[in-house]
């Protein structure tokens, strides 16, 4: 995860800086949640730091992103037979 969340902070790292140069206030906080539902928990703990979110929203963040990744790769799971027959049709 940590991997992860040096690629998104350099991906968007020079456009944070650009809203900077701009005059705008920005921060650049990346939220990686594995294929098992497992947060990266520094990154949410980050909110609650830089946003002055409450502990009681960090949580509720981090469970709904947990579960949006659940159902996401249940998804990609539930159709892998698919792939399979869409290729071996080709």
């Amino acid at each position: 995860m940590e991997e992860a969340a040096q690629r998104k902070e350099a991906k968007y790292g020079e456009l944070v800086s650009t809203v900077r140069k701009a005059g705008y206030h920005a921060n650049l906080i990346t939220l990686e949640v594995g294929s098992r539902a497992l947060p990266h928990m520094p990154e949410f703990y980050k909110l609650e730091l830089e946003l002055g979110l409450s502990r009681k929203s960090t949580r509720a963040l981090m469970i709904e992103s947990a579960k949006e990744a659940l159902i996401g790769s249940f998804k990609i799971w539930c159709s892998r037979n698919k792939t399979d027959q869409v290729q071996n049709t080709s």
